[in-house]
């Protein structure tokens, strides 16, 4: 374990009040989010799949961690509602908003560089992001000095990747047939390094190797939702707000 002098320095308080203009928000609270997300998400996955005492011992294991090396400090106390909440007594409302929150994971991680961003139509999952992250490890918690964020304009250009994503699979959903994509292709957009490109069938978006035109609705809804979730984390990143929950979707 750490020793008191080598533990990375905790948060301060007030810490998402990071500045009043748009700036990317500082290494120690990307790591933050990052290990907040991964929590959220594996805290909605546990209910459904792993007995009551063993999600009581995981999840008391990350809230002791995370509040060990100062990451609580970003929580909102709905999150904080969410972590504490009693196994099977997760609210549907916190459930559903948190599950897609592997996707924000995931995004940090590749901001971090620990982890390549998975294709559109590859959900992440949280616990392999959080092994990529060292979540519950001294190495996860040295994050905060040692990793290295990506370059501003390299998320940036991912942002983009994603409101266009994001954008397409709104349309079908809501436009289906009425929306043609001229040209729309994975080499028409700048697609960062370790960011896994889209797929593209005759002129448009493809998912699991299908036109976009015959993928179920449901499927579509699925993707969207990662899409989104994935879009706000890098805006996020760029500094649009400095609430992960009041950031802005642009499409």
């Amino acid at each position: 374990m750490n020793t008191d002098a080598s533990k990375p320095p905790r948060l301060p308080a007030m810490a998402q009040h990071f500045g009043l203009l748009a700036q990317p928000p500082p290494l120690r609270f990307v790591v933050a989010r990052a290990f907040i997300s991964c929590a959220l998400a594996m805290r909605v996955q546990i209910d459904a799949h792993i007995d009551a005492r063993a999600a009581a011992q995981m999840t008391g294991d990350a809230r002791r961690w995370l509040t060990e090396h100062g990451f609580d400090a970003l929580l909102h106390a709905s999150e904080a509602e969410a972590l504490d909440a009693a196994p099977r007594e997760l609210s549907a409302g916190s459930a559903q908003r948190y599950e897609t929150l592997g996707e924000a994971a995931a995004v940090y991680a590749w901001a971090l560089r620990v982890l390549d961003l998975p294709a559109p139509d590859a959900a992440a999952d949280a616990a392999d992001v959080a092994v990529a992250l060292g979540f519950l490890t001294d190495a996860g918690a040295d994050l905060v000095t040692g990793a290295r964020l990506r370059d501003r304009d390299e998320i940036a250009r991912y942002a983009d990747v994603a409101g266009a994503l994001s954008w397409r699979l709104q349309k079908q959903l809501r436009e289906p047939g009425k929306i043609v994509m001229s040209a729309w292709s994975a080499t028409r957009w700048s697609w960062p390094q370790a960011v896994t490109p889209a797929q593209c069938l005759d002129d448009d978006l493809a998912l699991q190797g299908k036109p976009i035109a015959s993928v179920a609705q449901s499927d579509l809804l699925q993707s969207w939702q990662r899409a989104m979730e994935r879009q706000r984390a890098a805006l996020w990143l760029l500094g649009q707000h400095r609430d992960y929950w009041q950031v802005a979707l642009q499409f």
